[in-house]
């Protein structure tokens, strides 16, 4: 039941967003374009690449040859989740407590119970509200992670794919030997290994990505930083 109400409370939110061709994703994605992620440098820094940029190569790239275009619109996905999350969240809290409240009643024997049930409801309540907010926040981080890991190597393959010197090539690289402290390999192969899966669609094909039942569509096919990483460390 509360995850069909959030469901209609968030359709209802996406369809008061402003309309685009490409999405109420990719207008989100836009106006967060200059925004911080946790770990990342701003983007408004000079020399270093933003998402626009790579948007308006991929409409004169051969996107059947990169996975970028695949990364791109899962990122606007996940701003989109995370823009929404507040409002999910106190759908959660709100619905955490009705049916805590509920629970805790029938744990402590009912409405027969008459004072036992209300303070069991309380305890109830108290629970499922504190459990919502946990839900919460874990989920928003873990979220926050995957895509600062799914903009690092978007921007690394930008970098590579339109010859822009920046950081984001030499950050992926270091996050890579920071989980292959024996004997990495160089730079430069890493940088054609990455070029490799990007043009075979390795990264975008589920290869790398670990299979589970609940992940579906583009979250299930695309690989982020820490995918690709695991699948080259020996």
């Amino acid at each position: 039941m509360i995850k069909f109400t959030k469901f209609i409370v968030l359709l209802a939110l996406i369809q008061t967003l402003p309309a685009r061709a490409e999405g109420p994703a990719t207008v989100i994605a836009e106006e967060a374009e200059l925004a911080t992620l946790p770990g990342e440098e701003s983007t408004s820094l000079a020399g270093s690449i933003r998402v626009k940029e790579i948007r308006e190569y991929l409409k004169t790239a051969d996107v059947t040859r990169t996975c970028m275009d695949e990364m791109v619109k899962l990122r606007g996905r996940m701003i989109l989740k995370l823009s929404l999350k507040p409002i999910e969240g106190i759908i959660e809290f709100a619905g955490g407590a009705y049916f805590g409240f509920f629970a805790g009643a029938m744990i402590a024997g009912g409405p027969a119970k008459g004072w036992d049930a209300l303070l069991g409801g309380v305890l109830g309540a108290f629970a499922g509200m504190g459990g919502a907010i946990i839900y919460t926040g874990v989920d928003t981080s873990v979220t926050s992670v995957k895509l600062h890991r799914l903009n690092l190597i978007l921007k690394a393959l930008g970098e590579q794919a339109m010859g822009r010197a920046g950081s984001k090539t030499d950050a992926l690289y270091d996050f890579y030997s920071r989980r292959s402290p024996t004997a990495p390999m160089s730079k430069e192969a890493f940088v054609s290994r990455l070029i490799e899966a990007d043009r075979n669609g390795s990264l975008c094909d589920g290869s790398m990505v670990r299979q589970r039942i609940f992940r579906r569509g583009l979250r299930s096919r695309v690989a982020g930083a820490k995918e690709f990483v695991n699948a080259i460390v020996p």
